[in-house]
C-alpha cells in the first residue's frame, strides 16, 4: 500500500496516536530475523516494480529523495 499511495502522488503522514497491534518477538535474534525478512520483501517488491518499464519511470521521479537528489 506505502508504493501504490507514493505513486499516486500522494503523501505519506506519520499519526502518533495510531493503534497498531503486533506480535512481539521473544528476543532480539526474533525481532532481527523479523525485520530482515521485512526488509528482503520490500526490497524484492520495490526491484520488481523498477524493472517494469511500466513503473520504472514513475519510481525513480517519485523516489528520487532515496538517491538525495
Amino acid at each position: 500500500m506505502f508504493l501504490r499511495v507514493v505513486l499516486a502522488g500522494r503523501a505519506i503522514a506519520y499519526e502518533p496516536s495510531a493503534v497498531i497491534w503486533h506480535i512481539h518477538r521473544s528476543g532480539s535474534e526474533a525481532l532481527a530475523r523479523q525485520v530482515y525478512g521485512y526488509g528482503l520483501g520490500l526490497t524484492a517488491y520495490l526491484a520488481k516494480r523498477f524493472l517494469d518499464p511500466r513503473h520504472a519511470g514513475k519510481c525513480s521521479r517519485e523516489f528520487r529523495w532515496a538517491r538525495g537528489t
